[in-house]
C-alpha cells in the first residue's frame, strides 16, 4: 500500500474537485493524528444550491469513506450551521452514512474491518 499522507489526501482532493467540477464548490480535508492514531478531519463538502439533492453530496462523501476504509483510519467531522446549513438535517445525512454522534458533538465513521483473505 503506497504511504497515506496529507500530500496523497490532497491529491484525492483535487481529483474529487476535477470530477465534480462546476457542482462542489469547497471540498476541505485534512489527516490529522490523535491519541488514537491517524484520521480525516472532513471540514467541508460544499455542494452549488442548483446541484443539491441529486446525490452528489452522497457519492463524495461515499468516496472519502472508501478512502478512509482502504487506509484504516477514521473520518471526523462536526456538524454546524457555519455555512448556512441546518445542523440537525447535515447530522441526518451524515447518520445515514454510517457515522455516529460522540458525546463532544463530533460524528466519527470508523473504519470498515476487512475480512481476512478478502
Amino acid at each position: 500500500m503506497a504511504m497515506f499522507d496529507q500530500d496523497a489526501l490532497d491529491a484525492f482532493t483535487r481529483e474529487v474537485k476535477t470530477k465534480y467540477k462546476g457542482i462542489v464548490q469547497g471540498l476541505n480535508l485534512e489527516l490529522q493524528e490523535d491519541g488514537r492514531g491517524m484520521y480525516i478531519r472532513l471540514l467541508l463538502i460544499g455542494i452549488r444550491r442548483s446541484q443539491q439533492g441529486k446525490g452528489h453530496g452522497s457519492e463524495i462523501l461515499s468516496s472519502i469513506v472508501r478512502l478512509a476504509d482502504e487506509q484504516n483510519v477514521r473520518v471526523v467531522l462536526w456538524p454546524t450551521g457555519v455555512f448556512g446549513a441546518d445542523p440537525a438535517r447535515l447530522r441526518g445525512f451524515y447518520r445515514r452514512h454510517g457515522f455516529v454522534l460522540t458525546g463532544s458533538g463530533d460524528m466519527i465513521h470508523h473504519p470498515e474491518k476487512k475480512k481476512a483473505g478478502l
